[in-house]
């Protein structure tokens, strides 16, 4: 039998800490986005998609490259309502 003696508390990395694997082409695209902020006018960025697939863990990579770039962020939760179009809004 094993025995295991305690070496110290476990840290744990939140979503936003852990290493982002993969999503390239998001990644490119959002830094684009990000680039062409401050170059202009305001822009704003829906992501969609099922719970689970990394939407906010994306968001935080994003959140971390703008406050980098002194750039402002506003993110907030939403569903859609009506899944009738593609924009959400219904006929």
């Amino acid at each position: 039998m094993a025995v295991y003696r305690p070496t110290g508390e476990k840290k744990h990395q939140t979503r936003s800490q852990a290493r982002l694997i993969g999503r390239s082409a998001e990644r490119v695209l959002l830094r684009e986005r990000l680039q062409r902020v401050l170059q202009g006018p305001s822009s704003i960025v829906i992501v969609q998609g099922e719970a689970g697939i990394g939407k906010s863990r994306l968001m935080a990579e994003l959140r971390q490259q703008a406050e980098a770039m002194q750039v402002a962020t506003l993110s907030v939760p939403g569903e859609v309502k009506d899944r009738t179009s593609r924009n959400g809004r219904g006929s």
